[in-house]
């Protein structure tokens, strides 16, 4: 998903946000509703549109989220979110 306001938008409840590529989006990914499991997406936004590259209501499940990991990945944490920014 790229170029948009807000990248996926979940406003409902017990979804399953896997995977995804979001992409210089005003908010990559913006979840309003609740009981959501999130994991393994990755997320970029240019700082200099002061995109928000994750938007988290209360109630959900988010794997951690790692920023420009670069040569360290590692499967310490498969499930984790990637979020990427210009350095």
């Amino acid at each position: 998903v790229t170029a948009n306001d807000k990248g996926i938008v979940i406003e409902g409840q017990s979804n399953w946000i896997e995977k995804n590529g979001v992409i210089d989006n005003g908010t990559g990914i913006d979840i309003m509703g609740v009981g959501n499991f999130v994991i393994r997406n990755c997320v970029g936004t240019p700082l200099e549109t002061n995109g928000v590259h994750f938007t988290v209501g209360p109630s959900n499940q988010v794997a951690e989220i790692f920023e420009n990991l670069g040569n360290s990945f590692s499967n310490n944490n498969p499930w984790a979110n990637i979020r990427l920014t210009d350095e």
